[in-house]
Formats: C-alpha cells, sequence, structure tokens
C-alpha cells in the first residue's frame, strides 16, 4: 500500500488537476517542466476521463477525439490506459492492430462520480514515480491550506519530511514564479508568508499575525477549533470552544458563520465553515451564486441532521441524502421536508411536492444540480474539488478538432516567466561549458 500524499487521493488529484491548470498556457515540453511530468499526465487523463465518465461504452473513433482533446499523445495514452485497467478504473476492449493509434475497439469509464475522477487521477499520480519537485508541490499545497505560513517554516517543514533543502528552495520558487502559491510583500520579523491564492488574498498577513500574537495555550485551542471547522463542514461550534477564540477567528476571516431559521420560526440556529473549502482546491471554479446557495444548503441539511424529529424524518447522514438526490433526482416523503427547508425551496436549489398518498408527507426534488454536488464534495472531501474539464472548454475542443487544428497550434502560450528562462538557459551553458571542457 502506497503512503498518501494527503489525507485521500481525491484530494491529491485536486491538487494536480489545480497544479497543471496553472501551467497548461505555457510550452511544457520546456526542460523546467520536466520534474512535474507525472503532474502533467494525470491532470490529462483527469481530462480524459471526465467527459466520458457517463457515457457508459465509447468507440475507439469516439475515443481518439477525446484523447486529443485532452492533449495525450499515443504512446503515453497506451501506457496509461494500462494502468487505469490495472486500477479497475476502465474496462476496455483492446484491437491489437498496430494500425491504430491507440489499439482499442472500446472504452468505459467505470469511475462516474467527479470525486471517483479525481481519486482515479490521485492515484495514478502515485503510480507514476512522481519526482521528488512534484511531491513537493502537493505538500506544499496541501501545508498552505488552513493558514498563511512563514517561508522558513514551511521549508523547515519539508526537510523533516525528508526532502533535500535546495529542492524545497527550486519548487517553492517554480510554484511562485508561476503563481501557484503567492507571498506577501511585508514580512513577519524579515520573513515573507506563503499562502494559497485561492484561500487568503489581501489578508494573508493579518491572518497570521492574529494567531501568532495569542499565547501557547490560545494558539493550540484556536488551531484545535479550526480542525474541527475543516472536519465537520457546516456543523455548529462545540460548546466548550473560547467564544473569544471563535469570534476573533471568525472577525480575521478564519470561520465563516451563517444562521438558519425554520418555516415555522421556533428555531434558529448558527452554522460555520472554514471559507478556504469553497475555493481553494476548486481554484475558485464556482460563482457565488453557487457558492452561497451551496453554504445555504450545507446549513439546511445540517440542521435536518442536528435539530430536527426523528419522527418528522430527521436526517441521519447527510452525505447518504445528498447521494441519492444526485443519483435520483428526489428524496423522501418526510414531514421536515415540507417544513425545515423554505430557504432552499426559495433559492430554487429544490422544489418541494407533497405526496399523494402521504398528506403532511413532501419529497424533495432536485433543481440546481451544480450546487447539490459542490455541497456532495464538501461533505466527502471537505473542499470544493476542480471540474478537470468543464463543457465550455469541451465545446471549444471539439470545434477546434472539427477544423483540424491541434492543440498545440491552437494554445494560447504564454511567455516563460523571466526567471525560469534563466533556469532554462543556464543549463544549455551548462551544456556549453561541458562540451568546451572535453
Amino acid at each position: 500500500m502506497m503512503q498518501l500524499l494527503t489525507e485521500s487521493y481525491a484530494i491529491t488529484g485536486a491538487w494536480v488537476v489545480n497544479t497543471y491548470k496553472s501551467i497548461q498556457s505555457f510550452n511544457l515540453n520546456e526542460a523546467v517542466f520536466d520534474p512535474y511530468e507525472s503532474v502533467i499526465i494525470s491532470a490529462k487523463v483527469s481530462m480524459l476521463l471526465s467527459p466520458m465518465r457517463r457515457l457508459g461504452r465509447v468507440n475507439a473513433t469516439q475515443f481518439d477525439i477525446y484523447r486529443k482533446m485532452a492533449g495525450l499523445k499515443p504512446r503515453e495514452c497506451t501506457d496509461v490506459l494500462k494502468i487505469l485497467e490495472q486500477m479497475e478504473a476502465v474496462q476496455i476492449s483492446w484491437s491489437g492492430s498496430a494500425l491504430d493509434d491507440v489499439p482499442l475497439t472500446s472504452i468505459t469509464v467505470r469511475k462516474t462520480d467527479k470525486v471517483d475522477i479525481l481519486s482515479v487521477t490521485g492515484e495514478l499520480f502515485e503510480k507514476l514515480n512522481p519526482s521528488v519537485q512534484a511531491k513537493l508541490t502537493i505538500h506544499m499545497l496541501q501545508e498552505t491550506l488552513k493558514i498563511p505560513i512563514p517561508k522558513d517554516l514551511l521549508i523547515d517543514l519539508l526537510t523533516h519530511k525528508g526532502y533535500p533543502e535546495q529542492l524545497i528552495k527550486i519548487t517553492l520558487k517554480h510554484m511562485l514564479v508561476l503563481n501557484i502559491l503567492s507571498e506577501t510583500k511585508d514580512t513577519i520579523q524579515g520573513n515573507a508568508l506563503i499562502y494559497n491564492p485561492n484561500a487568503f488574498q489581501a489578508n494573508a498577513s493579518d491572518v497570521f499575525v492574529t494567531i501568532n500574537d495569542l499565547n501557547p495555550n490560545e494558539k493550540q485551542e484556536a488551531l484545535d477549533i479550526l480542525e474541527h471547522v475543516r472536519s465537520n463542514p457546516g456543523t455548529p461550534l462545540r460548546s466548550d470552544f473560547n467564544q473569544n477564540t471563535v469570534g476573533l477567528l471568525i472577525k480575521c476571516g478564519l470561520i465563516d458563520s451563517s444562521r438558519i431559521v425554520t418555516s415555522r420560526g421556533k428555531m434558529k440556529q448558527d452554522f460555520v465553515t472554514a471559507p478556504y473549502i469553497w475555493g481553494a482546491l476548486g481554484a475558485n471554479e464556482l460563482s457565488s451564486d453557487v457558492l452561497d446557495d451551496a453554504k445555504l444548503f450545507l446549513n439546511c441539511l445540517r440542521f435536518g441532521q442536528l435539530f430536527s424529529q426523528t419522527g418528522r424524518g430527521r436526517i441521519n447522514d447527510p452525505s447518504v441524502l445528498i447521494n441519492a438526490l444526485l443519483e435520483k433526482g428526489t428524496v423522501g416523503p418526510a414531514t421536515a421536508i415540507g417544513e425545515d427547508y423554505p430557504m432552499p425551496l426559495a433559492r430554487g436549489i429544490v422544489s418541494v411536492v407533497e405526496s399523494r398518498l402521504q398528506p403532511g408527507r413532501y419529497f424533495m426534488e432536485l433543481k440546481k444540480e451544480d450546487v447539490v454536488q459542490t455541497v456532495y464534495e464538501v461533505l466527502d472531501t471537505k473542499g470544493v474539488l476542480p471540474t478537470p474539464i468543464n463543457d465550455a472548454e469541451i465545446a471549444t475542443k471539439l470545434k477546434q478538432q472539427g477544423n483540424f487544428i491541434s492543440s498545440e497550434q491552437v494554445r494560447i502560450t504564454s511567455p516563460l516567466p523571466a526567471q525560469l528562462e534563466q533556469e532554462r538557459d543556464s543549463l544549455v551553458f551548462c551544456l556549453r561549458t561541458h562540451r568546451k571542457g572535453r
């Protein structure tokens, strides 16, 4: 059993896709991107599987289009498909023909959920024997997720994990130059803070200073509260938590708090989440309307789980309800559905229909799938996950393929940042020096 780089393959896969989306506009054939080959290939595979996951059996002609859309070369595609077959992620009928770019007659993706696709991506990444720098990329994104961290401390943490300091510094430079991570202009005791730009923006320094100014006991309590919020998204805070510390975390933006009121108006309850779960992993792909609806729906589900009465249709596990809603389009009937969810109904996230056979009991019907899918991901993986490739990208790529323009020709290649150009040029200089010394 491989040791996971993060708490799950899905989280690793999310960071892989997140990283690839940050670098895909560059010419990835540049030597500076060699250490990230496993990231690039794994992310391309996620872009291959994602649009096919609910199509059932895909024939060779269709598959070839999806392969080209994902940017996978025939040989590397054949190699990874064999690994995916061993992982039981796909079912393939091989043709055995040497004339085919990829010798198959059909393929079926056996993992149909987005979370499953990202889990496959993360597992594939680790099976491709990633370089030290590729692993460091994942570690750095994970270490900077919850709170900004001083650069020296980040380097020290990764050194204690067994990584060479020189490679840590090189990888960190790459991630900063490519805007995968950011650092503050202001320093804390001469040390810049490293943070995830999708989780923290202008408040990165304020967040760190707020936490760092606490005494050791208060600091540990703050970290315990943040871990509780991360592990239990959308639940009320425990009553034994220090309310002054909670207020401080809310004030500096490390905790979001919102209130739910039932249609009967008899119950009000505050629910909390960590703001970064709504954007850091998913690279802020979702609109503010979807995020607002998702937060509201999550809080309503938690209300139904923790405060609704059993006889009225209390929710035992929100994940099970969400999964059923996504798969079947409806759940119920229950009395609570008609009384405890006025806000999701008003926002058009779901509709509520009274049962004809059981008056006074109601069905909940799915209306906004993207909102419900977002809540499912937060419950399942503690964060909104990135979409490997969305419908608009697929339509654009299909149009490009229809005009017989290769992916290399249509790619809008960004110029390599100056610092990475210097790194590339130094390789050429080393080669020239080596030749003169022969």
